[in-house]
């Protein structure tokens, strides 16, 4: 029995590891805030098929923190601001925990400004939040 509960915990935190990866280093997401990490950029790597005159685009802006509720210290929100003029864009918030998302603002599209929130969870989760332009 014991075997089989380290079996299952290790394939679940390998799969949070890998799936946590993967939706990070999507073309779709630009870059975003990571608590306790601090900001981060998806750079392309450059290859031969780039052109030395391409420009990668950034907003002016992105904010991610996580807020506390006033009324209830237990419980935490990922908050993403995101200020990229004349630009389609989006912000995404997420609260995650072992690897997985656990609560999600979703895609919030604008031009000029968006703003994500998640609701409210356990003060256990971790707070993310990504910016964007491709679908």
């Amino acid at each position: 029995m014991t075997n089989k509960i380290t079996k299952a915990l290790a394939v679940m935190v390998a799969f949070g590891a890998i799936s946590t990866s993967a939706f990070a280093n999507s073309n779709a997401v630009g870059g975003g805030w990571e608590q306790g990490k601090g900001y981060f950029y998806n750079d392309a790597h450059p290859s031969s098929s780039f052109s030395t005159s391409e420009v990668k685009e950034y907003p002016s802006s992105h904010e991610g923190k996580v807020e506390y509720n006033p009324n209830d210290m237990d419980l935490v929100r990922a908050v993403g601001h995101t200020i990229w003029k004349g630009k389609w864009h989006y912000t995404r918030a997420q609260l995650t925990y072992v690897g997985f998302v656990r609560v999600d603002s979703g895609r919030q599209w604008g031009n000029d400004e968006t703003h994500a929130e998640t609701d409210w969870g356990s003060w256990l989760y971790s707070g993310k939040t990504f910016w964007g332009n491709e679908e």
